[in-house]
């Protein structure tokens, strides 16, 4: 059984701003890469 505690975990707030691409699989497990986008305070953006 997978235990979650074993991974490393992020919270990310923002808008994906373009596709999903696949990126490569591990173990029958698929990963994508996008761009997120972020606001800041300052009102400019962090991608």
């Amino acid at each position: 059984m997978l235990n979650l505690d074993d991974n490393n975990k992020a919270c990310l707030i923002g808008k994906v701003i373009d596709e999903l691409v696949f990126n490569h699989e591990i173990y029958g497990e698929k990963f994508y890469t996008f761009t997120l986008r972020v606001p800041r305070l300052s009102e400019t953006n962090d991608y």
